[in-house]
């Protein structure tokens, strides 16, 4: 950590410890925190830490100060709010880190097929557009893996709704009222609901020229993926 984040990198943050993964004291080595979780049979221990050089604990200490006054720690207090969590007064997403945030999830996305180039849709052509699969997704989308680097967005769009912006109909507020169909002269979205995972509960009269489906599944640290859907999704 010294040489290569520090040195070669130019790295001037400091350096913690996931919950459980200390097995020594490792100050001199570059990890300024050991993380107090689950275990409490700590090894940065007051005993530990004073044999410690002076010299070494003066730049840990910088590092940490150094993080704090960065990121505003001092200028902006974090508070206790009514859910006895800790959080910030100040929301800082703007329409720069919105952006922002949408160009990498963008970037990240991997197209696996592409046949006769469906994608991307073309709303002057495809008018009518079923949207259906896990609800899950469809009327509450993932946003970030779950654990203790979750962040929690200051609004998020359902896809369902985007969709019918898109196509200049009605939003859909409700997901538990079998299939809805919004329409205006031009367009219409069809959304399959909560209990609809298949085309046949769809009317008959509701024609649409492409169907969008949602299949996902959320994961998070401590936990691993599973490759298992449920057997009305499949």
């Amino acid at each position: 950590m010294n040489t290569d984040l520090r040195e070669r990198m130019g790295f001037k943050g400091y350096v913690l410890s996931d919950w459980g993964a200390t097995h020594s004291m490792a100050i001199e080595q570059g990890q300024d925190q050991e993380m107090d979780g689950f275990d409490k049979n700590l090894l940065y221990t007051e005993e530990a830490v004073a044999l410690v050089p002076n010299a070494t604990l003066d730049a840990t200490v910088k590092r940490i100060m150094y993080t704090w006054f960065q990121t505003g720690v001092f200028d902006h207090a974090p508070i206790q709010n009514a859910s006895d969590s800790i959080g910030y007064e100040k929301n800082v997403t703007n329409d720069d880190t919105k952006a922002i945030a949408r160009e990498l999830s963008e970037q990240s996305a991997i197209l696996l097929k592409n046949e006769d180039k469906t994608l991307p849709l073309n709303f002057t052509k495809t008018k009518n557009i079923l949207m259906i699969g896990q609800d899950d997704f469809v009327n509450n989308p993932i946003t970030g893996g779950a654990g203790s680097g979750r962040v929690d967005a200051s609004f998020i769009k359902t896809p369902v709704n985007e969709l019918a912006d898109r196509l200049g109909v009605d939003w859909f507020v409700s997901n538990d009222n079998g299939p809805q169909r919004h329409c205006n002269n031009q367009s219409c979205v069809i959304y399959a609901g909560q209990n609809c995972h298949s085309h046949s509960c769809i009317p008959d009269d509701w024609d649409y020229d492409a169907s969008i489906v949602f299949v996902g599944q959320g994961t998070g640290e401590g936990s691993d993926r599973s490759i298992e859907y449920p057997d009305d999704v499949k």
